[in-house]
């Protein structure tokens, strides 16, 4: 991930980070693997992975939190 800015691939390097770090959360989240298997899986310092997972775990409550329980109201069609 370590990518020089300047250079003519940085951009689609960048791009597939962002999709490696959401795959991760996607795997965190659903239980797919643990964080020894991410970062194992991903090559990645269990440093990197454990701070991934805390921002996924976060993101879902907070989102969780925000929902209004119940189902949708019909229409009157």
């Amino acid at each position: 991930m370590g990518v020089d800015p300047s250079s003519p691939g940085a951009a689609s390097a960048a791009v597939g980070a962002q999709r490696e770090v959401r795959q991760l959360h996607l795997q965190a989240l659903t239980g797919q693997a643990t964080q020894r298997e991410a970062d194992e899986r991903w090559k990645v310092d269990r440093s990197t992975v454990v701070p991934i997972c805390r921002v996924a775990e976060q993101g879902a409550s907070d989102a969780l939190a925000a929902s209004v329980p119940g189902r949708p109201g019909q229409s009157g069609e």
